[in-house]
């Protein structure tokens, strides 16, 4: 990428003032450590590019992504196949640590 674009980028993500809202009530100014505006175009844009080598932590389950969200499924018809899902889901789960992206429990389930 060219270096005018890289510190537009840059510029964008860095020293953002940020308040908090809730019922009336502001939280002080406080710099965001992390991620972009909630709402903003240029959010998804770069989503992508930083996912975009995901798809190197599957290798014997299928995936789908939709925005931020992440379908991971397979087929299981021994249990040798339990445990190259287990193997993709921990080389993902290394790739979040990697890229710094945690992942919220709460919002992980599996059938």
């Amino acid at each position: 990428f060219h270096s005018v674009f890289l510190q537009w980028i840059k510029s964008y993500l860095h020293n953002r003032r940020c308040v908090v809202s809730v019922d009336g009530v502001s939280s002080d100014t406080f710099i965001a450590s992390s991620g972009v505006p909630q709402g903003s175009v240029l959010g998804p844009l770069l989503f992508v590019p930083f996912i975009n080598d995901i798809s190197c932590c599957f290798s014997f389950a299928n995936f789908l992504l939709y925005a931020d969200d992440l379908k991971i499924f397979a087929a299981i018809k021994n249990p040798q196949d339990v445990s190259k899902l287990q193997r993709d889901i921990d080389t993902f789960y290394d790739w979040c640590l990697k890229s710094k992206l945690f992942l919220n429990p709460d919002k992980c389930s599996q059938i």
